[in-house]
């Protein structure tokens, strides 16, 4: 199935591809398009209050159950739920925004599906390369405390890490350290 399918297979209302489970970014996708009610269970008291309002029925107003934080519940959570999955007569739809599932329940599901968030490449500068980019900055317009440490952690924690280790309120001491430690050839 392509992408958004599953989604809009689910949001049109067609649940013959449940029960299901979405896991990541596709939870949120999915909750900012679906209309109905979500039940949120994140401990072994919400599982039992579900199982017990649930079991039995074969029909509710949404015609879903859709149940949010599976991947928070412990294994015995899980567990619990395992059984009131296989014996539903409603479909339904599970939401992990974690990747922590009872791999039991992943083997009664028609579909998982599961988009990953995007991930931040990081290419950090080197210290020394990073304290002149920072005082060309400084010098060509006035940056604020928060626009100061946004940039070195954009562009290099370590001289962040050094500049607080330093702790010297005007920057001797940042400066004298980070001298000794860019002096050194092939260091930082």
């Amino acid at each position: 199935m392509t992408d958004d399918s599953v989604i809009n297979r689910l949001v049109g209302k067609d649940y013959s591809i449940c029960p299901c489970l979405l896991i990541g970014k596709s939870v949120n996708i999915f909750k900012h398009e679906f209309s109905g009610d979500i039940i949120r269970i994140y401990n072994l008291d919400d599982v039992r209050n579900v199982v017990e309002e649930y079991s039995g029925i074969s029909d509710i107003r949404d015609g879903v159950l859709v149940l949010d934080g599976i991947g928070y519940l412990s294994n015995v959570g899980q567990n619990s739920l395992l059984k009131f999955i296989e014996e539903s007569k409603i479909p339904l739809i599970l939401l992990s925004y974690r990747d922590r599932i009872s791999p039991i329940i992943l083997s009664r599901m028609k579909v998982v599906y599961k988009l990953w968030y995007p991930v931040k490449s990081l290419n950090f500068s080197r210290v020394s390369d990073a304290m002149k980019a920072l005082e060309e900055k400084k010098q060509s317009n006035r940056m604020s405390e928060s626009e100061e440490v946004q940039f070195l952690a954009d562009n290099c924690p370590t001289l962040y890490s050094i500049n607080q280790q330093a702790g010297d309120k005007f920057d001797y001491m940042n400066k004298r350290m980070i001298s000794i430690m860019c002096s050194k050839k092939g260091n930082l």
